[in-house]
C-alpha cells in the first residue's frame, strides 16, 4: 500500500470513531466543466481528458508500437480505472465521517505547504497530476477513501467500527509454508569452474583424447597456465579461457562433475573425467579445476523466530491479496459500469482467465 495512504489513514482515526456517525445533510452537486464521458461507474463520469491522461502515464511506461499493443494499453488503463473509482465509492459507504477525512486531507495539505516553497508546491502538485491544490485535495480525499476501503476488505483495518477479519496464522498454515519454502530459503553451494574439454572426434578416438589431457594435466600440475590449454586446445568456453559463469549445484548436470566439487577444496583440479553421452559411450574427456566456491548454507529450522514471523507475514500478505481480488470482483459484479462501445471492457476475472491463457 501507499505509505501515504496509510499515513492518512493513521492519522484519521487515532481515537475511537463514533459507531452511528452524525448524518450529513445532503448537498446538491455543483455543476462541473467537462469534455466528454469517456467511462460510467455507478452515478460517477470519467472524463475523456482524465482517461487520456492515464493513458499518457501507461505509454510514457511502456514499449509495445503496435495498434494491439494499444487497445490492450487502454483496455487495461480502463479497468484500473474503474476499480479504483469502485473501490472509492465503497470506502465512501462505509460510514466514515465525511468531517474526519476533510480534516485529515486539510491537516496533511497544510503540512505539506509549510515545509515547501511556492516554486516546489508547483512541482509538487505537477507530480501528482494535478493543475492545482484543488484537484490534489480531490485526488487525496479518493485515495484516502479507497485505502479505507483496503484496510477493511483485507482485515487490517484501523480503529474504527467495522469489525475485523480473521488474520490469526494458525501452527499448521506455518508449517505448511515453510516445507512449501524450504528449498527457496536455503543458499546452494555456488561454484565458479575452468574446463578443459577434448572430444574424441578432434583427436581421432577418446583414447588419444585421454592421452592428451594427462599430458595437459601434469603440464598444469607443474605451473603451466590452463586459459592458455584451453584457448589452444579446447572446445569449449575458450573465449573465457574455459571459465563458467557462477553456477549452483544444482546447474552442474554432469553427474561426474557434480561428483567431483562435492568434496573438492578451491582451486582443486579433478581427474580425467569421461564426456559420456545418452547413450553411455565415451565421447572424450574433460578436466576441470574449481576457480572459486561460496559455500551455501542450509534452511534454517522451523523454529527460528525471525523466519516464523516472516512465514506470517508472507502468509498474511497472500490473503489479503486474494481478499481484494474478490473484493474487487464482487464490487464490479453488483456495480453499473459503462463504456464506449469501441471499447471491450472485460471484467477482471475474465482478463484474468485470458491472460491465463495466453490470449
Amino acid at each position: 500500500m501507499n505509505p501515504l495512504l496509510l499515513t492518512l489513514a493513521l492519522a484519521a482515526f487515532q481515537g475511537p470513531s463514533p459507531v452511528d456517525p452524525p448524518e450529513t445533510p445532503a448537498v446538491e452537486p455543483a455543476w462541473e466543466d467537462f469534455d466528454g464521458v469517456a467511462l460510467i461507474v455507478n452515478d460517477e463520469i470519467v472524463t475523456l481528458r482524465e482517461l487520456n491522461n492515464l493513458l499518457n502515464d501507461a505509454r510514457s511506461a511502456a514499449s509495445g508500437t503496435t495498434i494491439e499493443d494499444a487497445n490492450a494499453m487502454l483496455a487495461d488503463v480502463a479497468e484500473t480505472t474503474i476499480t479504483i473509482h469502485l473501490q472509492t465509492q465503497a470506502g465512501r459507504e462505509l460510514g466514515i465521517p465525511p468531517e474526519a477525512v476533510s480534516e485529515t486531507v486539510e491537516r496533511y495539505l497544510k503540512d505539506e505547504r509549510r515545509t515547501k516553497t511556492a516554486k516546489e508546491t508547483e512541482d509538487w502538485m505537477r507530480e501528482q497530476g494535478a493543475e492545482d491544490l484543488g484537484q490534489v485535495r480531490k485526488q487525496i480525499t479518493r485515495e484516502l477513501y479507497r485505502s479505507f476501503w483496503i484496510q477493511g476488505e483485507s482485515g487490517r483495518g484501523i480503529n474504527w467500527s467495522r469489525p475485523y477479519k480473521d488474520r490469526y496464522v494458525r501452527p499448521g498454515q506455518l508449517k505448511e509454508a515453510y516445507l512449501i519454502n524450504k528449498d527457496m530459503l536455503s543458499d546452494p553451494t555456488t561454484y565458479r569452474l575452468q574446463f578443459l574439454v577434448l572430444p574424441a572426434a578432434a583427436w581421432g578416438d577418446a583414447e588419444t583424447a585421454k592421452e592428451a589431457l594427462a599430458g595437459f594435466r601434469s603440464d598444469i600440475e607443474g605451473g603451466a597456465d590452463m586459459g592458455a590449454l584451453v584457448e589452444e586446445f579446447g572446445a569449449a568456453l575458450r573465449d573465457t579461457r574455459g571459465i563458467s559463469d557462477w553456477l549452483p549445484e544444482s546447474r552442474i548436470s554432469d553427474p561426474a562433475v557434480a561428483s567431483f566439487c562435492t568434496d573438492a577444496k578451491e582451486g582443486a583440479l579433478s581427474p580425467l573425467l569421461p564426456l559420456v553421452n545418452a547413450d553411455g559411450k565415451v565421447e572424450g574427456y574433460q578436466l576441470v579445476r574449481i576457480v572459486a566456491r561460496i559455500e551455501g548454507q542450509a534452511a534454517p529450522s522451523f523454529h527460528d523466530a525471525k523466519l516464523q514471523t516472516q512465514l506470517e507475514t508472507l502468509i498474511q500478505e497472500r490473503w489479503d491479496q486474494s481478499r481484494l481480488t474478490d473484493g474487487a470482483d464482487r464490487l464490479w459484479r453488483t456495480g453499473f459500469v459503462r463504456g464506449p462501445a469501441r471499447l471491450q471492457i472485460l471484467p477482471p476475472w475474465a482478463r484474468r482467465q485470458n491472460q491465463a491463457a495466453g490470449r
